[in-house]
């Protein structure tokens, strides 16, 4: 979390993907960038984030259980052992924590079960004079727009990219005087290509291995939506997923994305899996040694595929990796500070001092945020 994004604007503080402020915004509802859920001030975002993160105008109260393992445990959510029709060692099922959370756990111990209540922060409208637009990463993310005082015209991209995806849509432009944007992948020479040569490097390896079972990897909230409908547009099929990414796509389905899937655990998986079949899963679920166990399982060899901007940045384990990303590349980056006509840029959620350096060097007037909370501590002093 950024502290430095916590920033007054028309004389109020907001946080911007931070908890902090008078009043916070969420951008998008992936867990990084939703800090404010565990804050007590109000929040504002789009109807599709809200829903995704259980977040109403009424801020209610709600009773969250907990599960205290008494040792350690790495949570391998992959799948406990349940009974398949034919095949009653496959590990590709429902996830037994969250079906029996009174369970043992890995160690083969108890874990502690507590109770307690989670005050819900209260979600409130879009405040006047800010206005809410697409940011093309995953359904319901957004840009913030807003006429300041302090600024002038300021934006704040959360995470963005410019390019189509098959779920969502691709970021405008916005003009403005500053601009706030994220540059996760704001190094010189990261150039994803174009999405549809992406899905058709992907289709074709899944041709060629169409005989196998295939565990394709993509975080559970965007990415494993993309992957479930690239599986059924390109593929013709219905991939297996767990619990968590089901309830994520049910969200997509009701904002009008269709897509065709089917849940670990159930009848109709279980069916499925007489032969080979695709599934999606967070990456971190997956790994060699999950795919030989599926493979001794089902007697039938399993082979993941990993979905992610990191291809060919960080080393990957899986058979084989696609750069399928949904941020945007530095070209991107660069494209939007050049077309935003902005008079100051600032840079967050990356490398944000490389990238400013970057940005410099094509005649961008950019900062790491860093530099902005510099200005304010400054301010401060002055005015004591």
């Amino acid at each position: 979390m950024d502290k430095n994004l916590a920033i007054k604007l028309n004389s109020a503080l907001f946080g911007l993907d931070v908890k902090g402020g008078e009043i916070n915004y969420i951008s998008h509802a992936h867990s990084d960038h939703s800090y404010a859920m565990k804050d007590s001030a109000p929040i504002f975002c789009s109807d599709a984030t809200a829903q995704m993160l259980s977040l109403d105008f009424n801020g209610k109260n709600k009773e969250e259980t907990e599960i205290s393992p008494n040792t350690k445990t790495i949570n391998k959510k992959i799948l406990t052992a349940k009974k398949n029709i034919e095949n009653k060692e496959s590990p590709l099922l429902k996830e037994g924590a969250k079906a029996h959370p009174a369970k043992e756990n890995f160690s083969g111990r108890q874990n502690k079960i507590s109770k307690r209540k989670k005050a819900s922060p209260k979600r409130i409208q879009i405040p006047n004079g800010f206005s809410l637009h697409n940011a093309g990463h995953i359904l319901g993310s957004t840009q913030l727009c807003a006429d300041t005082q302090e600024f002038g015209k300021f934006v704040y991209t959360g995470d963005f990219k410019l390019r189509d995806g098959l779920t969502v849509k691709k970021a405008p432009i916005i003009e403005c005087d500053t601009l706030v944007m994220e540059c996760t992948y704001g190094k010189t020479g990261v150039s994803f290509p174009p999405p549809q040569e992406v899905y058709e490097s992907m289709e074709k390896w899944s041709r060629q291995n169409k005989n196998s079972i295939q565990l394709w990897g993509g975080y559970a909230t965007g990415k494993a939506q993309e992957l479930v409908k690239f599986i059924n547009t390109y593929l013709d099929e219905a991939p297996i997923v767990p619990e968590k990414v089901a309830k994520i796509c049910s969200h997509y389905k009701n904002n009008g994305i269709s897509l065709d899937y089917v849940q670990a655990g159930t009848y109709e998986a279980q069916e499925i899996m007489r032969s080979a079949f695709c599934a999606v899963f967070p990456p971190h679920q997956l790994n060699y040694n999950f795919a030989s166990q599926l493979s001794h399982a089902h007697r039938r060899e399993a082979k993941v595929a990993i979905a992610t901007g990191w291809t060919g940045i960080r080393r990957m384990s899986a058979h084989a990796s696609f750069p399928l990303s949904d941020h945007a590349d530095f070209g991107e980056i660069l494209r939007y500070a050049q077309e935003s006509g902005a008079k100051k840029v600032y840079l967050a959620h990356g490398k944000n001092e490389s990238t400013a350096k970057e940005l410099q060097k094509e005649g961008i007037n950019a900062f790491a945020i860093e530099e902005l909370g510099k200005k304010k501590e400054m301010q401060a002093i002055l005015q004591n």
